[in-house]
């Protein structure tokens, strides 16, 4: 009778394990579809939709903001925000601070590097511009608690791994952390 209670209470705590990852899972969907629909209908922030790349991974809801050609989101070697990205930044806030999950921020930069002699590195530069986008989410709404982690990344994980120095590599990537256990994929 003992191995009954305790496979049934293994099963219970496995049944809302599943819950609770489904429900996260969902919520993740939803948010990703809102926003994308969100900027899309937002006159302002329409054009720089292409600049926007929202997936759901394993890890959380994964938001990159990425430059472009003839449009950075920072100006050339600061972790200034053009006004324009900023805006964008402040939107995807307002929007994921209903969520209750812990949230990531990396920055992360090309393969050119500073000029000879500069103190000044890929790896302050992705910091800084990493803290620079907590700053606007910040302001946007989003709870200081919420924050796990600031990090740069300079040139260590390229979006385009094959093309190292074109600007898409230069994001700021926002994770919204899952919390919930992941499933297994054969489930």
């Amino acid at each position: 009778v003992e191995k009954e209670v305790e496979i049934e209470a293994d099963s219970d705590e496995s049944s809302l394990e599943n819950a609770i990852a489904n429900r996260e899972q969902d919520a993740f969907e939803d948010m990703a579809s809102q926003l994308n629909l969100s900027i899309q209908d937002n006159a302002e922030l329409s054009e720089l939709s292409g600049q926007v790349l929202i997936d759901v991974t394993e890890d959380g809801m994964r938001i990159q903001i990425v430059d472009q050609d003839n449009r950075a989101m920072f100006r050339n070697e600061t972790a200034e925000l053009y006004s324009y990205a900023q805006r964008m930044i402040t939107h995807i806030g307002e929007k994921i601070r209903v969520l209750p999950n812990r949230i990531s921020i990396s920055g992360h930069t090309d393969s050119a590097p500073f000029r000879a002699g500069s103190n000044y590195t890929n790896w302050e530069l992705s910091s800084d511009r990493a803290n620079s986008a907590r700053r606007v989410l910040r302001a946007s709404g989003v709870s200081v608690d919420r924050f796990a982690e600031i990090s740069g990344k300079a040139s260590t994980e390229p979006l385009l791994p094959d093309r190292p120095d074109r600007p898409e590599n230069r994001r700021i990537t926002i994770l919204v952390i899952r919390e919930a256990p992941t499933l297994p994929t054969n489930l």
